[in-house]
């Protein structure tokens, strides 16, 4: 999309009597065009690295590891993210380069999840790390990433919701259609997003196990999303027929997420002594005796060195030659 479009809130007081013309395209470089979308999205993985770095540390993953897993994580989600996205709806897209164009908009953030998931899953075993560490510490940092992304969606004049009388409802004028008193749905996971952000990072500092920060997101994000997506505007619904019942695609996903992840944050303080691979990460001690043992060793290797030796014998040397030094003084 890069046609500019406009954006009011009627009902918001301090708002009422602003109307923002929005253009999804930032600026141009060379003739091509930089949207809003593709900027907010890379401003949202740089602040989850910056976040989930710092966490991996305190998991016992080194940097250079880390950057390893983002490595092959981030295409592949991407890549998930817009499969999920095109696949639904492949009548919309005429051609294959069309399908691939995400600076247009059209990323479904399930589909990055769970290819993301399977990625960190893959590597993580090849490396022979527990990957629920891992998960544990790119968890707050996706959310993260998730919530700053939905401003790309407002960017783009897409993912709104259907009508309400709601005192914070937006409409928009798109290409002359007029869509009013809406559900802002992208403010709305984006607060939720942040506050699931803060949970999580409150819950680290007293961790019990291994997985149960990434469960917290499942249960979470599943959750908010699967009740969000029945405010969608129908023009974003994605659906399918489920032995007779409709659903939407995204919503059997969102829920399936938040089953997995309920079951195994609880399950979780059920088994966290039962399993070792569930046990919280944390440094070997270093006990004091160690230290001091370590220290005794250190000086007697030092004493025993050849320069050591070499200082004792002309220290010896020294007290010889004053020895007789003194003795003749006294014999003349």
């Amino acid at each position: 999309m890069n046609q500019s479009f406009e954006v009011w809130f009627d009902k918001l007081g301090f708002l009422s009597d602003y109307v923002f013309e929005i253009n999804p395209v930032a600026f141009s470089v060379f003739g091509k065009s930089i949207a809003w979308y593709g900027i907010v999205i890379c401003l949202g993985m740089v602040l989850a690295y910056l976040y989930s770095s710092r966490k991996a540390k305190h998991e016992g993953i080194s940097t250079d590891s880390f950057i390893d897993y983002v490595l092959f994580t981030v295409p592949i989600g991407i890549i998930g993210a817009r499969l999920f996205y095109v696949l639904p709806s492949l009548d919309e897209f005429p051609d294959f380069p069309s399908m691939l164009a995400i600076w247009n908009g059209g990323l479904a953030i399930t589909g990055g999840i769970v290819f993301g998931l399977i990625t960190v899953i893959c590597v993580s075993l090849y490396k022979k790390h527990n990957f629920l560490r891992l998960l544990d510490a790119l968890a707050p940092g996706v959310l993260l990433a998730q919530a700053v992304g939905r401003w790309g969606n407002f960017f783009n004049g897409e993912v709104f919701g259907v009508e309400t009388t709601l005192p914070w409802a937006m409409s928009l004028d798109i290409k002359g259609i007029v869509y009013a008193d809406r559900h802002p749905l992208f403010f709305y996971e984006f607060a939720l997003n942040l506050i699931g952000v803060l949970i999580m990072h409150l819950m680290y500092k007293k961790k019990r196990y291994s997985g149960q920060i990434v469960s917290f997101y499942l249960a979470w994000y599943g959750i908010i999303r699967s009740l969000l997506e029945l405010l969608r505007d129908s023009s974003y619904q994605l659906g399918f027929e489920l032995f007779g019942i409709p659903m939407l695609f995204s919503q059997l996903i969102t829920i399936l997420m938040a089953i997995i992840g309920i079951t195994a944050f609880i399950l979780g303080f059920i088994l966290k002594d039962k399993f070792s691979f569930l046990k919280p990460y944390s440094p070997e001690p270093v006990l004091e005796g160690a230290v001091e043992e370590s220290s005794d060793e250190t000086e007697e290797k030092e004493e025993n060195t050849p320069a050591a030796e070499d200082a004792a014998e002309n220290t010896n040397n020294n007290t010889n030659d004053q020895k007789e030094t003194e003795n003749g003084t006294a014999d003349s």
